[in-house]
C-alpha cells in the first residue's frame, strides 16, 4: 500500500510539470482522418471564423473534394508527420508543421495554424 501511495505521488509530480495546453492530439487527430481517407472528418477539425452555416457546409464539401483529388494524384498518402509546434500566443494561438509523405515518394511540409475556440483546439481557416 505505501509502495503504492508513493508511485502514485511521483506519477503526480510528473504529470504537474507536463504541458497540456497543446492542440498537439488534435494536430494528430487530423492528420489520422487525412490518412485514413476521413477527408469529411479532417475538416471537423477546421474553424471557419464568422461563416454562416450554408456556407460552411459549401466550403466543407469544396475541401474534402480538394483533399481527396489532391491525395489521389499523388497516389495516397504514405505517412503524415509533426515536425515542429511554435507558440504564437499562449493559450490561444500555435503553428504545428506537418510532413506529408504521398506514396509516389513527394515530400511536403504544411504549416496547421491553430487557434483555441471556446477552449478547444481547431485549425484556424482565416489566418
Amino acid at each position: 500500500m505505501k509502495k503504492l501511495l508513493i508511485a502514485l505521488v511521483l506519477s503526480s509530480a510528473a504529470l504537474a510539470g507536463c504541458d497540456t495546453d497543446t492542440p498537439k492530439p488534435v494536430a494528430m487527430q487530423y492528420v489520422n482522418a487525412l490518412k485514413s481517407g476521413q477527408y469529411e472528418q479532417a475538416i471537423t477539425y477546421m474553424h471557419f471564423n464568422n461563416a454562416a452555416e450554408e456556407d460552411c457546409s459549401e466550403l466543407r464539401s469544396y475541401l474534402a473534394d480538394r483533399y481527396r483529388k489532391s491525395i489521389e494524384v499523388n497516389g495516397g498518402i504514405k505517412d503524415i508527420t509533426i515536425q515542429s509546434e511554435k507558440i504564437v500566443e499562449k493559450g490561444s494561438r500555435v503553428d504545428i508543421v506537418e510532413r506529408t509523405i504521398y506514396k509516389n515518394g513527394v515530400e511536403a511540409d504544411y504549416v496547421m495554424h491553430f487557434v483555441k475556440v471556446d477552449g478547444v483546439w481547431m485549425i484556424d481557416t482565416n489566418y
